[in-house]
């Protein structure tokens, strides 16, 4: 059996208060000097574990206050009206309606060919036509055979639609086959769309709110029913333009127009020559085409082959959805 080591034994005679050892002044001195230093040591122990408690109890309130400020500002945001958004967007503060009318002033430009005048952008690919097919209105009984199509030629597009019940799965379909979901508005009612900025920016949100729980996607992009430079708003449009600008949505009008929502019934053959005519003759490197995805259109599905074949043909052409980098298309551009 193994003897203890001698430091053990000296502690032992130490506890034992061992006679031999107290009686020496040397001794008495280093078993002072060993309590003294183990107490030290325990003390530092104790700090440290304190020290670590309070800064994790700190960092749980830190975060604690952090989720109750981003909740309220949530709860505020949403309390907010069209106005107030607009007002903290060109200002950058809330100064509760003190505002002048001047801060309020904004420079319209409105090109009247807009055809011959939008679409370029010196940042894109030199020399790459970027074409993107639109559908406004939708979903309808034809939205199942425009995907098909567009399956089939392997092209992506952008779907501009409304707030319809009963199709559910087109919704899904659009977003589980890789193409752009937009707004549309969620009525396509004009007397209600644009009564005032704040009946606007209600039925915006409530499509937004709608796709969402459909979809899982918070769509960022707008079309105004009729163009941004309609003629039916009771409204000021670059009001409503500011308002998406605050909302960091980004709105898209076009300026290639398939014809298939103007003057009655319109033949695949003339809806394609629409088309195909206007992109020849457009000088652009951006352009965007608009169909309209709705009941009595079924020309539009015809001809949408026929349009896809012949882009495809082209050189230096691609077909596109609408994403974060596509240049917009917009008929009213407004300056703050």
């Amino acid at each position: 059996m193994r003897s203890p080591p001698a430091w053990a034994y000296f502690l032992l005679r130490v506890v034992r208060n061992d006679g031999i050892l107290m009686q020496d002044d040397k001794y008495k001195k280093l078993i002072a000097v060993m309590v003294c230093v183990g107490c030290i040591c325990v003390l530092s122990v104790f700090c440290s574990l304190l020290q670590l408690q309070n800064m994790k109890h700190m960092e749980n309130r830190m975060t604690f206050m952090e989720n109750m400020l981003l909740a309220m500002n949530r709860i505020e945001a949403g309390n907010r009206s069209a106005e107030e958004v607009i007002r903290m967007n060109a200002d950058g503060s809330m100064e509760a309606g003190q505002q002048s009318a001047e801060a309020d002033v904004v420079e319209v430009e409105q090109d009247i060919n807009m055809s011959a005048a939008l679409g370029k952008n010196a940042e894109e690919e030199e020399g790459i036509i970027k074409i993107y097919l639109t559908f406004d209105d939708g979903p309808s009984i034809y939205t199942d055979d425009i995907l098909d199509i567009l399956d089939k030629y392997g092209v992506k597009a952008t779907f501009f639609v409304n707030g319809k019940e009963g199709y559910e799965e087109q919704y899904r379909r659009i977003v589980a086959e890789g193409h752009t979901l937009g707004m549309h508005s969620y009525s396509h009612d004009y007397s209600k769309v644009y009564a005032d900025l704040d009946s606007f920016a209600d039925d915006m949100y409530t499509l937004q709110t709608y796709l969402y729980e459909l979809t899982g996607v918070e769509c960022e992009l707008y079309r105004f029913p009729g163009g941004s430079s309609n003629n039916a708003s009771k409204i000021d449009m670059t009001r409503c333009i500011q308002y998406l600008n605050a909302k960091g949505i980004r709105y898209f009008d076009w300026n290639v127009s398939s014809g298939d929502a103007s003057g009655g019934y319109k033949s695949a053959d003339t809806i394609a020559l629409n088309v195909m005519s206007q992109i020849k003759a457009l000088d652009a490197d951006t352009m965007v085409v608009l169909f309209h995805d709705a009941s009595g259109k079924s020309t539009t599905v015809e001809a949408l082959p026929m349009i896809i074949e012949k882009i495809q043909a082209m050189d230096d052409t691609e077909l596109l959805p609408i994403t974060d980098d596509t240049q917009p298309i917009q008929h009213i551009s407004v300056h703050e």
